[in-house]
């Protein structure tokens, strides 16, 4: 009905180039912390302390709910530090830096005598009195005054590599963890004797143990390396139950393939474990036998360097500014941030007007249900494990499907909120890029496999089995996929391939094209069932590439954008309303379904890797270096103070009227409502809500900014309880 009320209004509309405001898109989310966390340490439940990347120094005094920094200390890295009570505590770094504190760390004083050469990974005391500072290329120091002088051992066994950790059970037993050997000392650290290392039957190509903790006189665990690209080598777990003399390999029936970086053991069977790594994200292992270590959830794919109990709350730190406690015993996770530091978005959706959710490294995702107003935090993982997100596709604003790294898919039925993993790979070739599902049924994934080779799969269950349509070593591998309806598709790849099909993805046959160089296609979106376009750029130099097709995806022609910048998305809202972007900051849309394509400063050079736009007209840009852009639309709602109490429902005229590109709509409820305000065009369709949420009564106004619709006659509608009405308005450019 009110498609032919609003369009029955004869208005004459006027067409116009929409290019966004050079000035206007702003960065819609700031990593909480931006440093890298490399030392935790918490004297009580409420007083602690985390160090990390160029000086960095956070207290909190107050369980982690609120962290202040510490400045003009030092700009060193610091990658350990330890408290022996509240007043206590010490924090080491490189370059011969070793802090002291014994006012709660209100004031922090160097000490030592030490040089630039000693580059410092780890300090560790016992009591007062004794304490010991350990760091790369055999630096090694002990003090039995508590600080006061600082000596070297007298031999450390032929130990000259790194040495990465310390534990010490007494005055006397301690162990260390080195770049290839695990040490034990009996004499407080003045000698030290290498033990003997079983690796259980693995072969092992590095020996690069991160963490040791001795538990009593004559046990202790160490970790360390461990990966799946490397060939599946476990976790390095090793334990000893003679002092360190020799060293047992704790096999696991569900092993874990990544650096253990930090532990923490409370007596000889109950210990935690913390790390992570490329390809497979971070590491939580906890073990309450001594022997059999439990994957437990994790809350970042994002390495985790260290780990710290105190009155049975957990805390952990991670290399992008990772910072979470567990009540729980690691069943469960609070961040101590608001926006994590996720180092390169690769994909971005926009389910509805108010929806958006940008995901990339390692697993790493942020949503908000209100156009970017307030964000939550998640992290895409199965079997504990979380890869790099290339892509998110939604059918609706619940059902959707990410894919990544490792042949990894996830599914969401609820908007984003909870994800479950659906298929992970062990092989770090295999990489899924692109995914598009016909409906909640039907779907399509495409990428490359365990070899390198190029396929396409498909499933008709969900996404919880999968079959492959396509697999050969000719494309290398395809990047996206796309269809235009539930028949015809297109896929886009390597060695500039471009395939079609015609039977609902059953069959794939290579397109024509006209683009002369050897190109890698990354991207391909329909904006109408025969208008396609695909981006990409030239492998030796020359212009980047852009292609149309006007068949549905069986030929395509070359477009020159005057560009040399390499293309990595493009998309389209709708049949009219497109975009691409690229490297260095590149972006370019249009208005009129691809006849031109207008460039558009977005005041960001970093490499944008993916474009959405909500079906109320807001556009979101993710890339690298945690970029994540847009253009507000509107303003939030405001409430006039100094009105009195309205006593009946009331639309005003919006003002200014003409306007360009800004006017402001007020409007007046006398009761608690649910408001939903909406832009019309001539057609009668819904081009853009304002707002759709509980406003309490009284005189509201909120601004629309109109500079991505082109010039002429709109129309806003109030809805409000049981009150409707329609308003026109003139865009003038």
């Amino acid at each position: 009905m009110k498609k032919s009320v609003l369009g029955s209004i004869g208005f004459l509309l006027l067409l116009a180039t929409i290019v966004f405001g050079e000035n206007q898109w702003i960065s819609a989310v700031a990593p909480t912390f931006q440093k890298g966390f490399y030392g935790v340490s918490f004297a009580t439940k409420d007083m602690g302390w985390v160090v990390g990347m160029s000086g960095t120094i956070l207290g909190t005094s107050d369980g982690g709910t609120t962290w202040t920094p510490v400045e003009g200390v030092t700009t060193k890295t610091l990658k350990s530090v330890t408290f022996l009570d509240e007043k206590n505590g010490w924090i080491a770094g490189s370059d011969g830096t070793l802090l002291h504190t014994t006012d709660g760390g209100k004031t922090w004083t160097s000490v030592g005598n030490f040089t630039d050469t000693d580059d410092f990974t780890k300090v560790f005391f016992l009591d007062a009195t004794h304490g010991w500072v350990v760091g790369l290329k055999g630096v090694f120091y002990r003090t039995t005054d508590g600080g006061s002088t600082w000596v070297k051992a007298s031999d450390l066994g032929g130990i000259t590599e790194d040495i990465n950790a310390i534990s010490f059970y007494d005055a006397n037993n301690g162990v260390m963890a080195t770049k290839y050997f695990l040490a034990a000392t009996t004499d407080g650290g003045d000698t030290w004797t290498k033990g003997t290392l079983d690796f259980g039957g693995h072969s092992y190509s590095r020996n690069d143990f991160k963490a040791v903790c001795m538990v009593s006189k004559t046990v202790a665990y160490a970790t360390g390396w461990g990966s799946m690209a490397a060939g599946l080598q476990p976790t390095l777990l090793l334990k000893t139950t003679d002092g360190g003399k020799s060293w047992t390999f704790l096999n696991q029936t569900h092993p874990t393939y990544c650096y253990g970086y930090d532990m923490y053991f409370s007596d000889e069977n109950t210990g935690y474990i913390v790390g992570g790594g490329a390809g497979y994200g971070s590491l939580i292992l906890k073990t309450t036998d001594g022997k059999n270590f439990e994957s437990m959830p994790i809350f970042t794919g994002n390495t985790l360097k260290a780990i710290s109990v105190a009155d049975g709350r957990i805390w952990a730190v991670g290399n992008y500014g990772e910072l979470a406690f567990s009540d729980d015993d690691a069943q469960t996770w609070t961040p101590a941030y608001k926006i994590p530091y996720i180092v390169n978005y690769y994909a971005i959706a926009a389910p509805d007007s108010q929806a958006v959710l940008a995901a990339g490294w390692n697993g790493g995702m942020i949503q908000s249900t209100n156009a970017g107003k307030d964000w939550t935090v998640h992290c895409v993982t199965e079997e504990n494990r979380a890869t790099r997100v290339q892509d998110l596709f939604f059918l609706n604003s619940d059902l959707g499907w990410s894919c990544g790294g490792y042949a990894s898919i996830a599914r969401t039925e609820d908007g984003g909120n909870t994800w479950e993993g659906l298929r992970i790979s062990s092989n770090a070739k295999s990489t899924y890029y692109g995914i598009f599902f016909l409906n909640a049924n039907t779907g399509f994934v495409c990428g490359k496999d365990s070899r390198g080779h190029d396929i396409i799969e498909y499933t008709k269950d969900g996404g919880s089995n999968w079959n492959v349509v396509l697999e050969d070593s000719i494309h290398k591998p395809i990047y996206d996929i796309w269809f235009s309806d539930n028949t015809h598709g297109v896929a886009v790849g390597g060695d500039s391939s471009i395939l079609y099909t015609a039977d609902g993805g059953m069959s794939w046959t290579k397109a024509t094209h006209d683009f002369p160089d050897k190109v890698d296609f990354e991207s391909v979106c329909f904006a109408s069932p025969q208008n396609g376009w695909v981006v990409g750029k030239a492998l030796k130099g020359g212009n980047s590439a852009v292609l149309h097709s006007t068949d549905g995806g069986t030929t395509w022609t070359a477009v020159d954008l005057k560009t040399s910048l390499y293309l990595y998305k493009v998309r389209f809202q709708n049949a009219s309303h497109g975009w691409i972007v690229g490297k260095g900051g590149a972006v370019f849309e249009t208005s009129d379904g691809g006849n031109t394509w207008n460039p558009v400063d977005v005041q960001n050079s970093n490499d944008l890797k993916a474009v959405a736009q909500t079906n109320g007209g807001q556009p979101w840009i993710v890339g690298y270096r945690s970029t994540v852009l847009t253009y507000p639309l509107s303003t939030v709602v405001e409430q006039a103070a100094f009105h009195t109490q309205p006593v009946s429902f009331q639309l005003y005229q919006n003002y200014p009227n003409p306007f360009n590109p800004v006017t402001r709509i007020s409007f007046e409820i006398p009761c608690k409502s649910h408001v939903k305000l909406s832009i019309f065009d001539l057609e009668g369709r819904a081009i853009q809500t304002l707002i759709d949420d509980t406003e309490d009564a009284g005189t509201h106004s909120v601004r629309w900014n109109a500079s991505h619709f082109p010039t002429g006659v709109y129309f806003y509608h109030l809805q409000a309880g049981r009150f409707s009405t329609v308003k026109k308005l003139l865009l003038l450019k």
